[in-house]
C-alpha cells in the first residue's frame, strides 16, 4: 500500500480539477507504474490509496478498504466500536482528512498574522 493525499485546488492540479477524480486517478496511475510490478513480482497485492483533501477517496483506496473489511469478516470481526468495519474506516479517515485540513488552515492563519504583524511594525 502506498498512500497520498492530493489537494485538487493546488495550482499544479488546476488543469485536472474540472474532471471528478482526475488528479486522484493520475496519482494512482503514477504509483501503479512505479510500484505494482515490484509488489506483484513478490506475490503481493498493491493498492495506491489516494485521498483528496476535500474528502473524496480514490477508487483504489475504496478497493483496499473493501479488502480490509473482507479480511475482518473472514476473521469474525464485523464491527469496530459498534460500527460496521467499512463505516468505521470511512468515518475515521474522513475525520483525519478534516483534522489535517484544519491544521493546515490554522498554520496558514498563524503565518499570515505573523507576516501582517511584521509588516505593521517595520
Amino acid at each position: 500500500m502506498d498512500v497520498a493525499v492530493v489537494h485538487v485546488s493546488a495550482p499544479s492540479y488546476l488543469k485536472l480539477a474540472n474532471r471528478p477524480l482526475a488528479a486522484t486517478n493520475k496519482i494512482e496511475k503514477e504509483k501503479n507504474s512505479s510500484y505494482a510490478y515490484a509488489a506483484q513480482s513478490q506475490g503481493s497485492l498493491f493498492f495506491p490509496s489516494v485521498f483528496e483533501s476535500f474528502g473524496t477517496f480514490g477508487p483504489e483506496a475504496i478497493k483496499f478498504i473493501s479488502k480490509l473489511a473482507d479480511e475482518g469478516l473472514a476473521n469474525n470481526i464485523s464491527e469496530i466500536d459498534d460500527q460496521p468495519i467499512k463505516a468505521y474506516i470511512y468515518r475515521s479517515l474522513s475525520f483525519i482528512l478534516q483534522a489535517g485540513n484544519a491544521n493546515i488552515l490554522l498554520y496558514a492563519s498563524r503565518l499570515a498574522r505573523a507576516r501582517a504583524h511584521n509588516l505593521v511594525y517595520r
